[in-house]
């Protein structure tokens, strides 16, 4: 598990989880530009095939992290990985809903049902199933 100031990353087999620690919003961006980097390139090593976004810690957050989501699923996209969205409060739901994103990518209400998701199981592609 590796803490940093505004992310948590932590590794589940071949599944990256990241849980962003705080409200990330357009004030942040700046602060936070060098952790963004850094998780790119971690996303980019081998070892990680999937991507996890636990947004648990977050009551809401803006374009910058929307921005930031689809630079992941390009980059996983790339080496046939697949992202999944997990606990987002109903503020994010709606948030990830009204920019059609439990479209694009499966939106739940568990890291349990996202690590399933990631792995192929379960939850159909693109299915949302996030309550609240």
């Amino acid at each position: 598990m590796n803490a940093i100031s505004f992310l948590n990353l932590e590794l589940s087999g071949e599944t990256l989880i990241v849980t962003p620690l705080r409200n990330i919003g357009s004030f942040a961006e700046d602060e936070i530009h060098g952790e963004w980097t850094d998780l790119l390139s971690r996303v980019n090593e081998p070892d990680v095939k999937h991507v996890v976004l636990d947004f648990g810690s977050m009551e809401y957050f803006g374009s910058n992290v929307l921005e930031f989501v689809v630079q992941l699923a390009k980059r996983l996209k790339a080496k046939d990985g697949r992202l999944a969205i997990c606990n987002a409060t109903p503020v994010g739901n709606e948030i990830l809903s009204v920019m059609r994103f439990d479209r694009l990518y499966p939106v739940v209400a568990t890291r349990a049902d996202a690590l399933k998701k990631v792995a192929g199981s379960s939850v159909a592609s693109g299915e949302s199933v996030a309550t609240g």
